[in-house]
């Protein structure tokens, strides 16, 4: 028998069926969630548990994550570990709560006549997030939020476009819409009300979200020229999706800008304010792609850098999402380090927030140079946690490229940092880094006028999508006017990645 335990619980407990897979693969097939950020291949390590019983001893792959004592301890890698027999017993680590920016819509939304039930919901890379709202009082009835399912398939876009076109796509499309059907239930409980009362939906999320969700080849956005067949703005039945609400329900998909600049940063703008602004206005949504956009003189420019998984903890020695014990805030008082842990807890991990601020801390006190040169290889920020001269360079490179992104996107339109009015930074990492790091480190050019966090805009544009048909005008005005500035041949943005990779403040 094979049995899948977590926190002393049996999840589930299978009959052998004489088939080797590794164990992330079993995991898969019992829609059992275990988060693999590099998309079972084997490079990050990050999913460990304690897998004992009839399976194949760890290779040399295997061997370079683990250590003696972990190995001797019964922890493997959960894909790289292959049931070869009949009795496995595997371990999972405690579930534990990620910290999900969920935004609440936005006050003075203007509604439509409605009746029944609306849900709302931002598909995010890292995490899903949906609202429930009555259509009729305009009441937010509650939010549910959980991590993204589709982590199976690797932590960014990349690695899931590499499993829908490896003959994935179907299981990808299944996976998200099964996380939606799931949250609408449990919000649907929550307020006591019933799911076929869901009249209409908002689903937004970048562009490769979106296609994943309808079952859309993915190839044409996996290289140059990027371009998309579908830009959505436009509404398909929810059974079409899989969901079975009301019979009538329709679900809105927002219009996307680009291939890389995807539906969440239309509702994004939408619901910052950036078109109403008179000043030249930014909005950064700082993630695995950074997706930029700037309003100056009622004309609106975006662009989009990759800066890689770095800022959500992947490819980061002691990375995580923002969990309970990841490390989210580092500082030093004379001349020491301190560090903040979510949930008072030990400390297993260092998530996006925490890693800016560890490498504002070091460059403080001295321990990385601003080449990123680090005497010693790995710091110690508390317990088994460390910030080796790999995460910095890594770092480096996300940093660089957002930076680079926002000084090439303003001189595009002959602006410097000063003449920004207002910035927001969207998203969860948006939302939750510290200012004064992000400037030390240069993630923002130090000369930008203070920005501030926005939260989940993305979310509480698809709440006013959901209220307002006027919104979506908006939103199709918004996509189908803005001025796309393309990053990857601009000899600035290369010259300034150039030049921002360096750790310190930077001016535009």
């Amino acid at each position: 028998m094979i049995e899948i335990m977590q926190n002393g619980h049996c999840l589930a407990s299978v009959t052998w069926d004489g088939k080797q897979r590794t164990v992330a693969q079993l995991l898969m097939e019992l829609s059992i969630a275990l988060e693999l950020p590099c998309g079972g291949h084997g490079r990050c390590g990050k999913c460990l548990a304690r897998i004992s019983g009839d399976v194949e001893p760890a290779d040399a792959q295997e061997q370079s994550h683990l250590s003696a004592p972990q190995l001797r301890e019964g922890l493997r890698l959960a894909c790289r570990t292959v049931i070869c027999g009949g009795t496995v017993q595997v371990e999972l680590p405690a579930s534990a709560a990620m910290r999900i920016e969920t935004g609440a819509g936005r006050a003075g939304m203007v509604w439509d006549n409605g009746e029944g039930l609306g849900v709302s919901a931002d598909i995010g890379t890292t995490t899903v997030v949906m609202q429930m709202w009555d259509r009729q009082t305009h009441q937010l009835l509650g939010v549910q939020a959980c991590a993204n399912p589709q982590n199976h398939f690797g932590a960014d876009v990349i690695s899931r476009m590499e499993a829908s076109m490896g003959g994935k796509d179907k299981e990808l499309q299944q996976t998200v819409t099964s996380c939606l059907a799931e949250l609408a239930r449990q919000l649907c409980q929550t307020a006591g009300r019933e799911k076929e009362e869901i009249r209409t939906a908002v689903f937004t999320g970048n562009t490769v979200m979106l296609y994943l969700l309808c079952g859309y080849p993915v190839r044409e956005l996996a290289a140059a020229p990027f371009t998309m067949s579908h830009s959505f703005g436009r509404s398909v039945p929810a059974s079409q999706l899989g969901l079975l609400w009301h019979p009538a329900c329709e679900v809105y998909l927002p219009p996307c800008i680009g291939a890389y600049m995807g539906a969440d940063i239309t509702c994004g703008i939408l619901a910052s304010g950036l078109l109403q602004e008179k000043k030249p206005s930014l909005l950064a949504d700082i993630g695995t792609n950074g997706e930029i956009a700037l309003m100056k003189e009622g004309r609106l420019y975006c662009c989009a850098t990759a800066a890689g998984p770095a800022f959500e903890g992947v490819g980061i020695s002691s990375g995580s999402c923002a969990l309970p014990g990841a490390i989210d805030r580092v500082w030093t008082e004379q001349g020491k380090l301190y560090t903040h842990v979510i949930g008072e807890k030990q400390a297993a991990g260092l998530c996006g927030s925490g890693l800016l601020d560890a490498a504002a801390a070091l460059l403080r006190l001295g321990l990385v140079e601003e080449s990123g040169y680090m005497e010693e290889q790995a710091v110690e920020l508390q317990g088994d946690v460390f910030l080796t001269a790999k995460d910095i360079r890594a770092l480096q490179l996300a940093k660089s490229a957002v930076c680079a992104g926002i000084q090439t996107l303003l001189d595009s339109v002959d602006l410097t940092a000063p003449d920004i009015g207002k910035t927001w930074l969207a998203g969860g990492f948006g939302s939750r880094l510290r200012i004064q790091s992000a400037v030390e480190i240069g993630l923002l050019p130090a000369d930008l006028p203070k920005a501030e966090p926005g939260g989940n805009l993305a979310l509480a544009g698809a709440a006013m999508l959901l209220a307002s048909r006027d919104c979506r005008d908006t939103a199709e005005k918004i996509a189908g006017e803005a001025v796309i500035i393309e990053l990857a041949a601009n000899p600035v943005f290369q010259e300034r990645f150039m030049a921002d990779i360096i750790l310190g403040e930077i001016q535009s």
